[in-house]
């Protein structure tokens, strides 16, 4: 039996700011002992197993307030949303209304104009997660540390092997969500604990 943590990056500036932020780099705002303190009340060091982290520096710097012993893996890095990177939802609206509007009626169809594709970020997500789940001996946990959309993509794969769950799930940030994986048995222990 493995367990699997996915672990969401701590507050930043960007999230306080209610902005969306995939590719642009925001910083985090909560003070690292009480990010430290918060995931360990969570889930110990030891059960943690092989820790894995997106290359952004929220991730990072979330990753690091735990431990300093990480893979880094280009897979589990936040979607690019391209023109809207930095916007509020209300300047999205404004500036850009038309594609906001297809946005909102296909996730996977859609391409954020000079950013990523969703059905292409699902595709890159999931890839990263198998590959993962096969480097790492059977016995051994996983642990994640990531961003909100990569949650949300990998708890809808898990769950309908598809990205159509992904707007049913909400992701705070430290939030720890925990899998169990006994064979080909998929048992959601928490999410966002």
């Amino acid at each position: 039996m493995r367990k699997i943590y996915l672990i969401r990056h701590a507050k930043t500036k960007a999230n306080v700011e209610m902005r969306y932020c995939g590719s642009t780099e925001s910083p985090i705002v909560t003070p690292v002992e009480e990010i430290r303190q918060t995931i360990l009340r969570k889930i110990s060091l030891q059960e943690m197993g092989r820790i894995y982290c997106s290359p952004r520096q929220r991730a990072l710097d979330t990753a690091m307030a735990v431990t300093d012993e990480m893979i880094i893996e280009e897979g589990f890095r936040e979607i690019d949303f391209g023109i809207f990177e930095n916007l509020t939802i209300e300047e999205i609206m404004k500036r850009h209304p038309m594609e906001f509007d297809k946005w909102a009626n296909s996730l996977d169809d859609f391409q954020f104009p000079k950013g990523d594709r969703g059905s292409d970020f699902f595709v890159r997500v999931t890839q990263a997660f198998e590959r993962v789940c096969k480097e790492t001996p059977p016995d051994s946990n996983i642990t994640i540390f990531t961003h909100g959309g990569v949650i949300q993509s990998l708890i809808s794969y898990l769950l309908t092997k598809n990205n159509s769950l992904f707007w049913s799930f909400r992701i705070e940030n430290c939030g720890v969500t925990g899998i169990r994986m006994d064979c080909e048995i998929i048992t959601f222990e928490k999410i966002n604990y």
